[in-house]
């Protein structure tokens, strides 16, 4: 467990901070959408995927298949699967109330309500755990706490010159670029956080583990 205030303020800004790094530091290039970066938080969430399916197979086959699942849905999110094989974009709106063909919006709905539901299984039955485990300090709760600021912040700064037209706010376009670029770094960072949060865990149910 991580005891000192000062380890976990480190935990908590940790994944934001590396992943703001990692978007200042490396060439635009390695970091534009579909670009090295992107592609390498995709294989990291898959590859998460895969290595909770091996380490907790009854868990991954049983109550807590939502687990795995939601990692998938965040590769293929990552990968932009929500909007390359649909008309429009599976979580947008006018998928639904537009002119889309049927097949369509019911491909898009299954995977919305998947969504939902493995939302409200992740809520219900990880969420006290979690809870506790942050009460009790535990390294993999903190990791997963700072990974899940870094993917907010991300999902924040994404779009950000389009989400500022309405108000009338109009941003550069270095700028906006350079938020582009944060924001790839960051999703790395958040998916590099979940990463140590499973091997923390991991080591946590075999011997005391300290991150």
């Amino acid at each position: 467990m991580a005891k000192s205030p000062y380890v976990l303020a480190t935990l908590l800004f940790a994944p934001a901070l590396v992943g703001a790094t990692i978007g200042a530091l490396l060439p635009v290039t390695l970091l534009k959408e579909g670009g090295p970066v992107e592609s390498a938080t995709a294989i990291l969430l898959f590859g998460l995927a895969i290595a909770f399916a091996l380490r907790w197979p009854r868990a991954t086959f049983g109550a807590q298949w939502h687990l795995p699942m939601i990692l998938l849905l965040m590769c293929a999110r990552e990968l932009d699967f929500d909007k390359r094989f649909l008309a429009e974009g599976m979580l947008q709106l006018r998928l639904y109330s537009g002119d889309a063909p049927p097949s369509h919006k019911v491909l898009g709905g299954l995977v919305v309500v998947l969504i939902l539901w493995c939302g409200w299984r992740l809520l219900r039955r990880d969420g006290p755990v979690w809870l506790t485990a942050i009460r009790a300090r535990a390294g993999w709760a903190w990791w997963v706490l700072g990974g899940g600021m870094a993917v907010v912040l991300a999902k924040t700064i994404d779009g950000a010159g389009r989400k500022l037209e309405p108000l009338g706010i109009d941003l550069p376009a270095a700028v906006n670029d350079g938020l582009g670029q944060l924001e790839e770094g960051m999703e790395l960072g958040f998916a590099s956080a979940l990463a140590i949060a499973m091997i923390l865990f991991h080591c946590r149910e075999r011997t005391p583990c300290r991150p």
